[in-house]
């Protein structure tokens, strides 16, 4: 029988790549101690003397210990190893080390005597290792001593203990590696009599790289009579790198104090540290400073009914799901509820209701401190000491699992959430990690596809990480940041919509529409010349960049008014809108002439993409539409029969809700067939708002049938003349009753981050209003028969 054979440089390199900073060792060894059930762990940490003078001595030393020279040669070697490391203490102010080198009679005894020199010990009270347990778990990498219980416990087949098991991977030992190339382990259990001893060189994994793994050996002995009832100690010598007091503190302060939760109530487990024999204090986190926090975000995930919750944690399959909790901006002594589910949680997630299960709950705990408004505060001290506990703690979400830190998150330069990135693209209050302290929980059983890397350097990539980062961005970008903007808008001098960020928006299409036409034209470059597509894309793009430079002039033009500002932002969210489509319509087209290439269908490529042709010819005319707003200056009221128009909107957007296999219903109600339905507005207001009610309308119900194929997607629009009313309404998926009251707040939004701006409710409603009409959503009693969501436009009386 042959198979895969294992090199002994393979687990030299295991160390290397697997372990990727002295932090990341010591905090592997910390958790070996806290699975070892004890409630605390000593790290003593020596440097006496550089390693570049000490590791060639121990080198010599155990090179001497490993030779088979005779007796006499022995001695003489013994006689020369001792007298190199006595020299190498000269000046060095320790008799304990230079007596025991004195006193020592052999090679090991000699080499023990000179690791006092330079060491790593790392302790703990926790049930220890037997010989036995020391040769088949300890010398077995990648042992399932603890997976095995742990995979019980997400199966329910062994209930949870007292405490958690942060290691499963079995690859902690090698981050002793990483930081000595020697290694003695001093173990033993409540049972034993004596101390069991195993002791590694490292080196010989690279010194023979070459050898089969399992020939080097190494096998644990009998030592003294033990001095307590079990536990552990780790002696790491022939250290890897340098070591000083900065690096032990930076250390303490960045990994060390972040390890245990710093927000839960009290900690179970505790660190100490030392150099050179002093204690190296541990940071402890202020929570008072917590209480001070401007705003708190609370978010938990989980099964709508707790009945749902296995006992392990984890979620019943064919559970409701939910996400719910609040917010508090404590600065302006206002909040928002929290509450997703259905249809718009899993938009938001991006993910199927069985991925989100899988995902398991978690609870996400956030606090937010405006930078210009910290105070003194009496515990911690006046402002300066506050910024630099702020700056200390902020970071972004740190992620804690069983009460542990994972990774790196919520730290230094990993934003993992792009949290600083989309900050400085949006306007108003920018939440950036600089201003956030936080904390998301999560189970090593209640959410077992949430794993670390291997490196330990953060969570592994899977669907159900993609779907914890979704929601997690849609929380503070689409959540929190839009409500605290909406307060600030409400306290201070409303500003005009800002026309830059539907700018960059229309920028960010027309660039990713230009990269789509050099890869079609490159491969068919007939279409280029087809005048019905290549021809119309070209003159579509043209249309779209003159429509945005225009509105671009006038915004320039205008007075800043902030109703003026307002509509010509609504125009420009039609244009992006119109640029989407256009976007999706030539994505497509590439999509379908690389399958007719990889398939070598005979199809013709004009035949192919006649629909693409049908396509650009309703985009164009809506852009006709939007033309005249733009190009006749500023925004003018005139009377018009609305009937008319909304009948052209909704003509214009039929073929649109066509291709989706959409029905799309105009009906009209009037008391006599005379009976007009006049208003003065600005004209290409019914255009803006009653295309941003469809476009949303048409996104959802496309939604909902992604989830429910079965689904017949209807949009009906009413105009009711006696009512003086314009009825929008869908059978989408609805909309949350906590989110009913803020759908108008300017950058609010339930679509996943990236999708929306979360401008266009705002707007169509603000628009509305310079009209002297209103923009509500119906209670769910006034909504018709077999739909879910209705806007209603409204005017008051106008003349007959």
């Amino acid at each position: 029988m042959t198979g895969f054979k294992v090199t002994a440089r393979t687990i030299f390199h295991l160390g290397a790549d697997l372990i990727s900073s002295d932090a990341v060792a010591l905090y592997e060894l910390v958790k070996n101690a806290f699975d070892a059930g004890s409630q605390t762990v000593s790290i003593d940490i020596r440097q006496l003397l550089p390693i570049e003078t000490v590791n060639p001595v121990i080198d010599q030393i155990a090179t001497a210990l490993e030779s088979r020279l005779p007796a006499r040669e022995l001695a003489l070697e013994f006689e020369r190893c001792k007298k190199l490391a006595l020299a190498t203490l000269i000046g060095i102010d320790d008799p304990e080390v230079k007596q025991s080198l004195r006193a020592a009679l052999t090679l090991e005894a000699l080499l023990l005597a000179y690791e006092g020199v330079n060491y790593i010990t790392v302790t703990d009270s926790g049930h220890g290792m037997s010989e036995e347990k020391l040769k088949d778990n300890f010398l077995t990498i990648g042992t399932m001593s603890r997976k095995t219980p742990l995979e019980a416990q997400r199966a329910g087949t062994q209930a949870l203990g007292d405490r958690p098991i942060l290691g499963e991977k079995g690859v902690g030992r090698l981050s002793t590696m990483r930081l000595g190339s020697r290694l003695r382990v001093e173990s033993f259990e409540a049972g034993d009599r004596h101390v069991n001893i195993l002791e590694i060189d490292w080196s010989l994994f690279n010194r023979h790289p070459e050898v089969r793994l399992e020939s080097i050996p190494f096998a644990p002995k009998k030592g003294g009579p033990k001095t307590s009832e079990m536990g552990t100690r780790l002696l790491i010598t022939q250290l890897s790198t340098e070591w000083n007091l900065k690096k032990i503190e930076d250390i303490a302060r960045e990994q060390f104090s972040r390890l245990n939760d710093p927000f839960a109530e009290r900690s179970n487990f505790f660190i100490s540290v030392k150099f050179n024999g002093d204690a190296v204090p541990i940071p402890p986190f202020r929570k008072i400073l917590l209480d001070n926090a401007h705003a708190v975000v609370t978010a938990t995930f989980g099964p709508d009914d707790p009945d749902d919750l296995l006992k392990n944690g984890q979620i019943k399959r064919g559970a409701a799901l939910r996400l719910r909790g609040s917010i508090d901006y404590r600065m302006r002594q206002r909040s928002l509820p929290i509450d997703m589910s259905g249809t718009h949680l899993r938009t938001a997630a991006n993910a199927t209701d069985q991925l989100l299960a899988s995902l398991g709950p978690f609870t996400l705990k956030l606090y937010w401190f405006n930078r210009q408004a910290l105070e003194k505060i009496d515990t911690i001290g006046e402002i300066r000491q506050v910024q630099k506990l702020v700056n200390q703690w902020s970071g972004g979400v740190m992620v804690y699992r069983d009460g542990f830190r994972v990774g790196s998150y919520g730290q230094g330069a990993d934003d993992w959430l792009d949290l600083d990135r989309r900050a400085l693209a949006s306007g108003g209050y920018k939440v950036n990690r600089a201003q956030i302290i936080a904390r998301l929980s999560i189970s090593s059983v209640a959410n077992p596809r949430l794993v670390d890397q291997t490196n330990r350097e953060g969570l592994r990539d899977s669907p159900e990480k993609t779907a914890l980062v979704n929601l997690l961005k849609y929380i503070i970008e689409s959540t929190f940041r839009p409500f605290l903007n909406a307060v600030e808008s409400e306290i201070l001098a409303r500003e005009p919509v800002d026309l830059s960020t539907v700018s960059d928006r229309v920028l960010r299409q027309r660039r990713t529409i230009a990269t789509t036409l050099r890869l079609l034209y490159q491969r068919y470059p007939q279409v280029k010349s087809d005048p019905e597509i290549g021809g119309r894309i070209d003159e579509a793009m043209n249309e779209i960049g003159e429509l945005m430079r225009g509105l671009e002039a006038m915004g320039e033009s205008y007075e800043r008014g902030r109703m003026e500002m307002t509509v010509l932002a609504g125009i420009g969210l039609s244009v992006a809108s119109i640029a989407h489509e256009l976007r999706q319509a030539t994505t497509n087209a590439l999509e379908i002439v690389d399958r007719l290439r990889k398939r070598r269908a005979p199809t013709d490529v004009a035949s192919a993409l006649a629909p693409l042709g049908a396509q650009l010819k309703t985009l164009q005319t809506r852009l006709r539409v939007l033309d005249p707003l733009v190009s006749s200056g500023r925004q003018v009221k005139s009377e018009i029969d609305l009937s008319e128009w909304v009948a052209n909107v909704v003509q214009s957007a039929m073929p649109v809700f066509e291709r989706d296999n959409i029905v799309l219903q105009l009906s009209f109600a009037t008391r006599s067939r005379d009976q007009k339905f006049v208003e003065k507005v600005v004209p290409g207001m019914v255009v803006q708002v009653i295309g941003n009610l469809l476009d949303n309308a048409r996104y959802w119900v496309n939604r909902r049938r992604l989830e429910e194929p079965r689904l017949a997607p209807k949009v009906m629009v009413e105009v009711d003349v006696p009512k003086r009313e314009i009825r929008i309404s869908d059978n989408g998926p609805g909309i949350e009753p906590a989110m009913r009251d803020n759908i108008f707040h300017a950058f609010v939004t339930t679509k996943p981050v990236g999708d929306g701006l979360g401008l266009g409710l705002f707007i169509a409603r603000e628009i509305a209003g310079y009209s002297s009409a209103s923009l509500v959503l119906l209670p769910e009693t006034d909504v018709p028969d077999g739909m879910e969501t209705t806007f209603a436009l409204r005017f008051g009386v106008s003349p007959k």
